[in-house]
């Protein structure tokens, strides 16, 4: 049963990551050979939306039991952003 508790951490790393990947795919397409100019504001971007997107849910009273996902995605997107 802990190895559940656990799980969750990670897979919601792993999502954010994914999503990360898949904006700066997105990105890369879009932009073209300016991409390499746009990427690390994207970055930023992202990085700042994901982590006030997490302290927003975060208040929510049915996500209480969810303490350490939250502060792992917490460290993850201040990890991206700097």
């Amino acid at each position: 049963m802990a190895t559940i508790r656990y799980l969750d951490s990670l897979t919601a790393i792993t999502a954010l990551l994914a999503t990360l990947w898949g904006f700066a795919s997105l990105i890369n397409r879009v932009a073209g050979p300016l991409a390499a100019l746009m990427l690390p504001f994207a970055g930023l971007l992202f990085a700042l939306a994901a982590y006030f997107m997490v302290k927003r849910l975060r208040q929510l009273p049915e996500n209480r039991f969810y303490a350490l996902p939250f502060d792992l995605l917490e460290a993850v997107a201040l990890l991206i952003f700097y």
